[in-house]
């Protein structure tokens, strides 16, 4: 039914746009949805990109040029095959707990995770490079020189337009089956108008079926999906900005979990027990003002509002999470007479901290273990110098890492002596207790901590013998002594974690916002403990640049000997100009989630900007500025690199989202600089060059910058690195361009 189809000039824009539009969506619907099954961390992430920009590159180098008819064919087909290659990826997503079982609450291995990245990314994102060189050759036809700077406009038009409408709208109101379906229609209303036949009206039937029975399709799916991947009846589950909540129900017990990863479980009694008495027996007056986060909504923060404290801030991001669990908090726990001393603030802990004057006789962070970099701030100098600023003269701060029942294997002493390294910096009079699971408890005065563990006993059983329990739940102090917190004192564990941290410390750089020594040391560990073959990849630095090094070359050499030395040089500028750009973003969605927190549901929104930003640059080439120097884009982009130092000194966030902006709008500018001085030889090929090379400097940008550059160097590092690639770049630049005499 496609063989006598044909595309003129705003069939083209019409699809283009489209095209753009949709892959914002889809790009960002597969990354969240992948990301709810997988461990979420910055090297996934990192993965999950290079996949996408993987698939374009090998879609843009593998699409042969031919005739008008072929082309047009080629188009059409990949514009109908878009909407159901994702359907089938998301029902993979929706599916692979089933397909590949994994322990409940735990993760997959690396491999896994690294394999499926690349699966679920590539049959999608190739379409988009395959469609783009094609697209460029036939608008030629009438655009000439200026074709590829306007598709690529047109396609940046679509990719902000996408992210914003995600961003705002779609993320609220609908789930990814009825995006979908919503795109499919979309798709389907175009061929019908194209082929002017409204008897293919009868393929609306299958996507408007799915966009009204999404919402009970996806139950029934997750569902199924849950009720045989876990002992427990799924009962509840909420997508929200931040995560998909899930709560379970098992017998009396109620467990939540985000993104499929295990929060707690509720009654929680007796794992609060240890954690509770800890507190009470550090405890230095009665009227204290404590701030928790982390700990969950269970039984401790409502035993100790059963003491005499006299406020408790507890620390939830997710508004919805609180929400979803009030009512089986109600039934569980008795709050009458207590609620005024409970105060629940919907903010990430830093952000607050930064924000807020507040000052509290005691800060407990139990954050899970920092398998990312989000995670990971609440285990850094940094943190725990913010949180030091808002304790009282006598405040006290507890916070839990991963410990050891027996012997520590090096990766398990670099990564807790990186984190002990940054607490004792800021907490020079603490104590620690052993086991599984450590407890780093630390002061700010000389003699608010007890100097060891019997004293901290001694001194309980006093208080204990006073105070009033009867409001506190009976599994808490059945058969309950003092001497019971001897347990996490463990005196030979004791006496081991001094001897084995104690000669690992120096050796190892500590945990840092800008420098994440911990969430590295433990995605490296979860590697060691998996088995996993990325195991040697992580920890030989060196390998995988090497590795992106020959592919670089063989790249290099395969454009030479196809297209010439100058589509060489070219390739070369627009490879530098993507790896620059993808690294950049990714270094400053780090250090956006440092200062202001979560940034799962700000991903959309940073895409829309940094296409918006590469549209106005590609408009500012072919529109206004016809004849703009690559050596003034260049120094300017140096000027906004050293402006990103600026953000990270004054943090005011309107800041970051001006410098995403200009940043991306100067990197738009290179593509439709670079495709008017080749596509006077033939613009098929230019289009395929640059958009394949761009798309495979964002591949080794995305990849080196999350598993080499950032754990190697740090931030800081990686944007001077980033600077000197600049240079370097237009260095070459320089060089490979002929003087006009």
């Amino acid at each position: 039914m496609l063989k006598n189809i044909t595309l003129n000039r705003k069939d083209l824009y019409i699809i283009i746009f489209f095209l753009g539009f949709s892959s914002a969506i889809y790009q960002v619907l597969l990354i969240r949805e992948i990301l709810s099954i997988f461990r979420g961390n910055e090297f996934i992430i990192g993965i999950l990109f290079s996949a996408w920009f993987l698939g374009i590159f090998l879609g843009a180098r593998f699409s042969s040029n031919a005739e008008k008819k072929v082309l047009e064919k080629r188009v059409t087909i990949s514009f109908i095959l878009l909407p159901i290659i994702f359907v089938l990826l998301l029902l993979i997503v929706y599916f692979l707990p089933v397909i590949i079982l994994r322990t409940v609450g735990t993760f997959y291995s690396i491999t896994t995770e690294l394999l499926f990245s690349i699966i679920l990314n590539i049959p999608i994102s190739f379409i988009f490079g395959f469609s783009f060189p094609p697209i460029v050759a036939i608008a030629a036809e009438e655009d000439r020189e200026s074709s590829g700077g306007n598709i690529y406009f047109i396609e940046s038009v679509g990719s902000f337009g996408g992210g914003i409408i995600f961003s705002l709208l779609i993320i609220d109101f609908l789930n990814p089956l009825a995006i979908t379906s919503v795109l499919f229609i979309i798709s389907n209303l175009f061929l019908i108008k194209r082929l002017n036949n409204k008897a293919y009206l009868i393929i609306m039937i299958i996507p408007i079926f799915f966009l009204l029975l999404s919402e009970k399709i996806e139950k029934k799916i997750f569902q199924y999906v849950w009720n045989n991947t876990h002992s427990g009846e799924l009962i509840h589950y909420k997508r929200t900005r931040y995560q998909t909540i899930f709560i379970e129900s098992n017998k009396e017990m109620f467990s939540t979990y985000g993104n499929g990863i295990y929060f707690h479980s509720l009654p929680d009694q007796y794992q609060t027990r240890e954690i509770f008495h800890l507190i009470q027996s550090l405890r230095n007056k009665k009227s204290d003002k404590i701030m928790i986060a982390g700990s969950g909504s269970g039984s401790l923060i409502h035993n100790l509002l059963k003491t005499d404290i006299s406020q408790l801030f507890y620390l939830e991001i997710d508004p919805y999470l609180w929400e979803m669990e009030l009512k089986y908090i109600d039934r569980l726990y008795k709050r009458e007479g207590v609620e005024h001393k409970l105060k629940v603030i919907n903010r990430d802990i830093r952000h607050y901290l930064s924000t807020s004057k507040d000052k509290f006789d005691m800060i407990i962070c139990l954050s899970p273990p920092p398998e990312n970099a989000m995670l990971n701030r609440f285990y850094t100098t940094d943190f725990y110098s913010i949180c030091r600023e808002h304790l009282e003269h006598n405040g006290i701060f507890i916070t839990a890492i991963h410990g050891f029942s027996n012997y520590m294997v090096f990766e398990l002493k670099r990564y807790i002596a990186s984190i002990y390294k940054s607490f004792i910096r800021q907490f020079p009079f603490h104590l620690h207790t052993s086991g599984e699971k450590i407890y780093l408890i630390g002061g700010i005065t000389k003699n608010i901590i007890p100097k060891n563990y019997n004293d901290l006993i001694e001194r309980y059983k006093k208080i204990y013998s006073i105070q009033d329990n009867k409001e506190i739940e009976p599994e808490l102090l059945s058969n309950f002594n003092p001497e019971e917190l001897m347990m996490l004192f463990e005196k030979t564990q004791l006496q081991y974690f001094q001897n084995q941290i104690g000669n690992t410390i120096d050796k190892v750089d500590e945990n840092l916002d800008f420098k994440p020594r911990a969430y590295w040391d433990r995605t490296i560990l979860s590697a060691m403990q998996e088995k996993s073959e990325i195991y040697n990849l992580l920890i030989k630095h060196y390998f995988l640049l090497a590795l992106t090094i020959i592919f670089m070359i063989l790249s290099f050499v395969d454009i030479r000997r196809r297209l010439g030395n100058r589509y060489l040089y070219r390739g070369i500028i627009i490879f530098s100009t993507g790896f620059m750009s993808i690294s950049t973003v990714i270094l400053m969605i780090i250090l956006y989630q440092n200062f202001y927190g979560v940034i799962y549901y700000r991903i959309s929104l940073i895409n829309a900007l940094f296409m918006l930003g590469l549209a106005a640059g590609s408009y500012l080439v072919n529109r206004v500025i016809r004849r703009v120097s690559i050596y003034s884009i260049f120094l300017m982009l140096i000027i906004i690199f050293c402006s990103i130092f600026l953000f990270i000194e004054i943090r005011i966030e309107p800041l970051f989202w001006v410098i995403l902006f200009l940043f991306s709008l100067l990197c738009g500018t290179v593509f439709p600089i670079l495709f008017i001085s080749l596509s006077k030889d033939n613009f098929f090929n230019a289009a395929s060059l640059l958009d394949s090379m761009d798309h495979f400097g964002a591949i080794a940008g995305s990849l080196l910058t999350a598993i080499f550059i950032i754990p190697l160097i740090g931030i800081i590092g990686a944007i001077f690195m980033n600077i000197s690639l600049l240079i370097l770049t237009i260095t070459i630049y320089h060089y490979t361009t002929p003087r006009k005499c």
